[in-house]
């Protein structure tokens, strides 16, 4: 897996949360806008972990299903968030998501 440079404004200080959501370069704009959604929606376990139903994250863009899973499935496995399936909540399939800075992205 390639990836993009970090940015200048973002390469001498250790990344955090916010700093992938609003700063990030991704290779598209879907995973951005899954980011921003998960940072602003959904409800929270106390932690940094949201709740979002199934079919709320379906429904917030215009892309196909398979498009929104393979997104989701390029930002869990290279680390940008960590997904947990919570089972039915309130009778709806709904996971737990919460952002995460990749390991190639920490400062050391």
């Amino acid at each position: 897996m390639v990836f993009k440079p970090i940015p200048n404004n973002l390469r001498d200080k250790t990344m955090t949360e916010a700093d992938i959501v609003f700063d990030y370069t991704f290779n598209s704009p879907l995973h951005r806008l899954i980011m921003l959604f998960i940072q602003v929606s959904g409800s929270g376990d106390g932690g940094k972990e949201k709740v979002i139903t199934d079919k709320k994250l379906l429904s917030f863009c215009c892309c196909s299903s398979s498009e929104l899973i393979t997104a989701m499935n390029y930002l869990t496995e290279n680390g940008f968030i960590c997904k947990r399936n919570l089972g039915l909540q309130m009778g709806e399939p709904a996971s737990g998501y919460t952002i995460a800075v990749p390991e190639h992205l920490r400062g050391d």
